[in-house]
């Protein structure tokens, strides 16, 4: 009891998660130490011991921390335990109903339930009856009949397809990989290897479903039986998503059934239908937030389009016109401007007046995705009215027929009047010191920051980029740091230390390598150890 006793001053300074993270340790800690006591044939007796130790650690930490496990101590069971806690006295069989009714209510407010679910045979059963959220890193990491069967209460999967190094044809083509009536959210991202024969057995047995999401899945169409089973016995779905597939047999008369029976459909990604064809089915919606996988032309519709009002995230707008889509795209959009909060214009194909133009009335704009056709007029417009932005990507566009272009003078813009920015993405043609410099000192709230000198442009003004890596350093909260498009982050896991050498006279280096002893403590004043 003394380890958790010298934890409290500390916990009182720290996170409520940290706090959480704390008390799950000190407690499995405890009962690995105090686990040996007893001789292992008597397994009555070290069950029963095992679990009033760890009331025993509950309760201190419990009575402890008031302030930071308020909700817990409001619960009847904790109430309870606290008066049995100033009587003093109780059997051990009370104390072990008490320890998982407590424990369930303690799971809920710890995310790291894999490691706790170790601790003890108790602890394993008290998650697999209360764990709602599963992550499956690789669709070939588990049985599926092994998932369904240890996670009794489970309501959402996600699953993890191809790793990104399938992006650089690293991975097989053939490489790829549910819980039942109350499954409700199924997200998989990029996975391959299933049809929509499994997803109608989905949509069929699954009908209490809140998200279902194959965004950039390569699966095999069969039918359109999945949409018309989801269409007809779903009325609780929030979220739909098949953006970046190529399924084909996706009807208006589903899609409109299914919008007017979930009324609470927020989230609407399709997959390049027309938006024209959905203007009715986009009248019936009462509630929808986010639209996207929708395309337009430049030939005049049959009738008047119009995107629903409580719209605040448009994304994967595709022009198909023959020319430039400013007319187009200005005059769909402008109407719900200021309500957008997060807009893709990668693929609206608008020239740097249009970019101009649209964006002048995004006032409140949080993240925006462009092509580096924007140029750096376009980002001057955004730093004069989007002040509340966050997340800015700028992707490398067809330069040879885009008019625009990205350079440290756009950069510089955005970075000293959007001081919220968290996320900096970006393609330039030309970049300097002072566009570094500028990023690091009025960004605070930067934690990743890409920057990618294309090849074919490489002619840097000011040369070396000594300030790239004092963006590290300006920047308190920066995470990861890039200057020639390699993402750094993965280096600092598995073993791998990365680490800033800015020493004064010379160019600023990163040095990267592989050490079993972690992270070193010895370095010098101008090393700075980055992850």
């Amino acid at each position: 009891m003394k380890r958790e006793a010298s934890l409290r001053p500390r916990l009182h300074e720290l996170s409520t998660f940290r706090a959480q993270t704390l008390l799950a340790t000190a407690m499995s800690s405890t009962l690995r130490l105090n686990s040996g006591r007893l001789a292992a044939s008597e397994k009555d007796a070290l069950l029963c011991y095992r679990h009033q130790d760890v009331l025993e650690v509950v309760k201190a930490c419990l009575f402890g921390f008031r302030s930071l496990l308020k909700p817990l101590l409001s619960l009847p069971a904790c109430a309870k335990m606290e008066d049995m806690h100033k009587r003093s006295s109780f059997s051990a069989g009370d104390s072990i109903l008490e320890l998982e009714d407590l424990l369930e209510r303690i799971f809920v407010f710890i995310e790291d339930c894999s490691a706790i679910s170790l601790v003890c045979k108790k602890w394993y059963n008290v998650d697999r009856r209360t764990r709602r959220k599963v992550t499956v890193t690789s669709c070939y990491a588990i049985n599926p009949a092994r998932l369904t069967g240890r996670f009794q209460a489970l309501q959402a999967v996600k699953i993890r397809g191809k790793p990104r190094a399938a992006m650089f044809r690293l991975v097989p083509d053939e490489w790829g990989g549910a819980r039942g009536s109350s499954l409700q959210v199924l997200k998989l991202v990029k996975c391959s290897g299933f049809s929509t024969t499994g997803l109608e057995a989905i949509t069929t047995h699954c009908r209490a479903l809140r998200v279902l999401s194959v965004e950039e899945c390569s699966l095999e169409d069969h039918s359109g039986r999945w949409l018309h089973e989801l269409s007809q016995h779903n009325s609780s779905l929030e979220s739909l998503n098949i953006a970046g597939t190529d399924l084909q047999n996706v009807t208006m008369g589903d899609l409109a059934t299914l919008t007017s029976n979930c009324k609470s459909l927020t989230s609407l990604k399709l997959n390049d239908l027309e938006l024209e064809n959905l203007a009715d089915i986009l009248k019936r919606t009462t509630a929808l937030q986010e639209l996207g996988g929708v395309s337009i032309s430049d030939e005049r519709p049959r009738i008047k389009i119009a995107l629903p009002s409580r719209l605040t995230s448009l994304v994967s707008l595709y022009y198909m016109g023959a020319n430039e889509g400013d007319e187009v795209v200005n005059s769909l959009i402008q109407p719900i401007a200021a309500s957008l909060r997060k807009i893709d214009l990668q693929f609206a194909f608008l020239s740097v007046p249009g970019h101009c133009e649209l964006l002048g009335h995004c006032s409140n704009l949080e993240a925006l995705e462009v092509f580096n056709a924007i140029g750096d007029e376009g980002l001057e417009v955004i730093a004069s009215k989007c002040k509340n932005l966050r997340w800015l990507r700028v992707e490398r566009g067809d330069r040879d027929v885009q008019q625009g272009f990205v350079t440290q003078r756009g950069l510089i813009s955005v970075a000293m009047n959007c001081h919220l920015l968290e996320y900096i993405a970006v393609y330039v043609t030309d970049i300097n010191n002072a566009a570094l410099k500028t990023v690091a000192e009025n960004c605070p709230n930067l934690k990743d920051f890409r920057l990618v000198l294309l090849d074919e442009d490489n002619v840097v003004s000011d040369y070396p980029l000594d300030d790239g890596g004092r963006v590290t350093k300006g920047s308190r909260s920066l995470r990861t740091s890039t200057g020639t498009g390699r993402d750094l982050l993965p280096l600092t896991l598995d073993n791998w230390n990365v680490e800033l050498i800015d020493e004064p006279g010379a160019p600023t280096q990163f040095v990267a390598y592989r050490c079993l002893s972690g992270k070193r403590t010895d370095a010098p004043a101008m090393v700075t150890v980055l992850g």
